[in-house]
């Protein structure tokens, strides 16, 4: 095999994704502009390798001989009857990852439970008027449903098969302009199966709840689906259009007092100053189209980087005890006398001037000197 997934490259694989995406959150919070279709790119690349965590055999093996082998020696300390204090991490990690997603799912059933008993807005009313509008200005053909609930304090979308929008009772407040932009947004997030995405990096957030840095990942993920809705709405609307669309997140926002359910979209986004001032200043900086050039340069770069990170491993170094030392073999340089002998069920044996002297495994076989020796089959 030319790779292979062990403890070491799994442990490698969740450092690189935990340094790298603390270091983006960090970074995307202090830009004025984001090149949104490349944060999302970088953002796909450190979670595909952080799911993806293979050790390839031409990787470089850095070794560690102070704190990773001192970090090894404590989880591999012996607590009770074999068990040790890996086996217990384990545990908690799992049971952590279990009720993460049992209170997930109950969230969800929650909201399910609610959409069940809203009051759907019918055709007649102004405010579905509004809707029809805009599903008509946008060429949407699919089914839609318009509800109100005073469960929201904020406009939702809540509908991952199919479009549903849920608006609060303050909704009337709002003027016909300003209710165009909403329905734009949800819509948008409808379209770009924003929920869809959210719920799997909420799905990542239950695996690895113990990680303050996915807890970050996911109000970074959310502000750029904001972000990027955003985008796609002021595209479609006038420069006034515009002022009324940022007048009615502001609106939202001043209304905005229940705690925000993170299983829906919400048209006010995250409730943060830093937050909604970027959102705020990539609606103030018109839309510039990336060259080429440059969108090679980034998208190269990022690609390059993400296959770079499998030609390291981290593992820990330290002598050999005693005991095995005194145990081990030394394997002789006479190649014309020493060979491998591979019998028909798939055994290995070390030979060495005719006769037998060691069983060999597979992953010795892997490593020198043995992987250059001659191998001859006997069935």
């Amino acid at each position: 095999m030319y790779f292979r997934i062990t403890f070491y490259s799994a442990f490698m694989s969740i450092l690189l994704f935990t340094i790298i995406i603390f270091i983006y959150c960090i970074l995307s919070l202090q830009k004025k502009k984001i090149y949104l279709p490349g944060a999302f790119f970088f953002i796909g690349l450190c979670v595909l390798r952080l799911f993806l965590p293979y050790e390839f055999v031409y990787a470089h093996i850095i070794e560690s001989w102070t704190w990773y082998p001192r970090i090894r020696r404590v989880y591999n300390t012996e607590l009770f009857n074999n068990i040790t204090v890996l086996n217990i991490l384990i545990f908690i990690w799992a049971a952590g990852v279990i009720l993460s997603v049992i209170h997930t799912i109950w969230k969800l059933y929650s909201l399910h439970q609610v959409c069940k008993y809203m009051e759907d807005i019918k055709s007649g009313n102004s405010i579905y008027a509004c809707l029809e509008k805009v599903i008509h200005h946008i060429g949407y053909k699919g089914d839609y449903k318009l509800s109100i609930s005073p469960f929201f304090s904020s406009p939702v979308s809540v509908g991952y098969f199919k479009l549903h929008i849920v608006v609060p009772a303050y909704i009337e407040e709002f003027d016909e302009e300003e209710m165009e932009g909403i329905f734009l947004h949800e819509i948008s997030h409808f379209l770009s199966k924003d929920l869809w995405i959210k719920l799997f990096f909420l799905i990542l957030r239950c695996i690895f709840w113990w990680n303050p840095i996915v807890y970050m990942l996911f109000r970074n993920i959310e502000q750029l689906l904001e972000l990027r809705c955003d985008q796609n709405v002021c595209s479609r609307l006038s420069e006034k259009g515009q002022i009324k669309y940022c007048e009615a997140i502001l609106h939202t926002v001043r209304n905005n007092e229940k705690k925000q359910e993170n299983t829906v979209l919400n048209f006010s986004g995250i409730i943060s100053e830093i937050y909604l001032k970027q959102r705020f200043r990539l609606l103030a900086i018109p839309k510039s189209k990336m060259k080429f050039r440059d969108k090679f340069i980034r998208f190269g770069l990022g690609t390059a980087v993400f296959l770079l990170s499998y030609m390291i491993v981290l593992q820990p170094a330290s002598l050999a005890p005693k005991n095995e030392i005194e145990d081990c073999y030394e394997v002789t340089n006479d190649e014309e006398n020493t060979f491998i002998i591979k019998y028909s069920d798939g055994k290995y044996f070390l030979i060495e001037y005719g006769s037998e002297t060691i069983q060999l495994s597979e992953e010795q076989m892997r490593q020198a000197p043995y992987n250059k020796m001659e191998i001859v089959e006997v069935k």
